[in-house]
C-alpha cells in the first residue's frame, strides 16, 4: 500500500507540476498606441495650366497668370451676336486626392449688352486629372457707340472630394 501510495503522490505532483507549468506559460502581450493623420494643405493643388485656348469673333487674347488666376480680354466686336470663347484647362496635381469643382459663379457687369456663360466638362477630377471651363461672351446688340464694355469674373471652388 506504501508503494501505491507513493505512486499516487508521485502521479499528483507530476499533475499539479503539469497544471501550473501550464498555467506559468501562458502569456497574452498587448500593443496599444494611436495614429494621427494631420492636413497637410500644399497636398491639394489644383491650377490653371497653360495655354488657354481661344475661337470666335472679334480679338481674343489669354492667358494664365498665375496658378490660381487666368484672364481674358476679347475687342472688336461688331454686331449682335458676335462671341468669343474661351478655354482653360484646370489640373489637379494633388497626390492621391480626387478634387470637387463647384458650379461656375459669374459676374457681368453689363448684362444690358453682354450674355457669359460658363461651363465645366467635369464637376470632379481624379489626382493628376485635369478638367476645362469654357467661358463665352457674346454681344446682345449691334453696336452705336465705342464704349460698350462688360467686367467680368468667372470663379470655380476646387475642394478636396470626400
Amino acid at each position: 500500500m506504501k508503494k501505491r501510495t507513493g505512486i499516487i503522490v508521485i502521479l499528483i505532483a507530476v499533475l499539479a507540476l503539469g497544471i501550473g507549468y501550464a498555467a506559468m506559460s501562458g502569456v497574452t502581450l498587448n500593443v496599444e498606441g494611436q495614429g494621427t493623420i494631420s492636413v497637410d494643405d500644399s497636398n491639394f493643388k489644383v491650377k490653371f495650366q497653360e495655354p488657354a485656348t481661344t475661337s470666335g469673333d472679334g480679338t481674343i487674347v489669354a492667358s494664365v497668370t498665375d496658378d490660381l488666376t487666368a484672364e481674358f480680354t476679347v475687342s472688336d466686336f461688331t454686331k449682335a451676336g458676335d462671341s468669343a470663347t474661351i478655354v482653360y484647362t484646370i489640373k489637379n496635381e494633388s497626390v492621391g486626392i480626387a478634387a470637387d469643382l463647384v458650379a461656375p459663379y459669374i459676374e457681368n457687369s453689363n448684362e444690358d449688352d453682354f450674355t457669359v456663360t460658363a461651363t465645366l466638362s467635369s464637376n470632379n477630377i481624379a489626382a493628376d486629372g485635369t478638367a476645362t471651363l469654357t467661358v463665352v461672351i457674346t454681344s446682345l446688340k449691334t453696336p452705336t457707340r465705342n464704349d460698350l464694355e462688360t467686367l467680368v469674373t468667372v470663379s470655380v471652388e476646387a475642394n478636396p472630394a470626400a
